[in-house]
């Protein structure tokens, strides 16, 4: 198009060097590549609205922390791996499932002010010792 610039190099590659480098676009600015890498040893990222489409995303850091006002997860399977898990909600959690199952190898506490179990069909406790009160 009238106005376009095009640097084009046929063959070996194509190097900018200063202290620094400003690119500006009005509208877009388009990288098209097989490969593309960024190396910093700091790195900021501002952007209002971000989307990524992909096969895969990997990660790995050492720590990572996600402040947001809603967050939403949809997965066919979600798998966590961990040593210990921890969770702090304020006001209410709940869970709706079509089975749950929860296994300890050792030691299961439920404790509240009060505690409410119902079922509709059975109700069944098992144990070599029942203390009830």
């Amino acid at each position: 198009a009238p106005g376009d610039l095009t640097l084009k190099v046929d063959a070996g590659r194509f190097a900018v060097a200063s202290e620094g480098i400003d690119l500006i676009a009005r509208d877009d600015v388009s990288l098209t590549s097989a490969e593309l890498q960024v190396r910093a040893s700091r790195g900021h990222v501002f952007v209002k609205r971000l989307e990524y489409l992909g096969e895969r995303l990997f990660g790995e850091t050492a720590a990572t922390k996600l402040v947001t006002g809603k967050l939403e997860r949809v997965a066919e399977v979600l798998v966590d791996r961990l040593e210990r898990s921890y969770r702090f909600v304020k006001d209410m959690d709940q869970l709706r499932a079509g089975h749950i199952e929860h296994v300890a190898e050792e030691t299961v506490r439920l404790k509240g002010q009060n505690a409410f179990l119902q079922a509709d069909q059975l109700t069944k406790v098992d144990g070599d010792q029942i203390h009830l009160g």
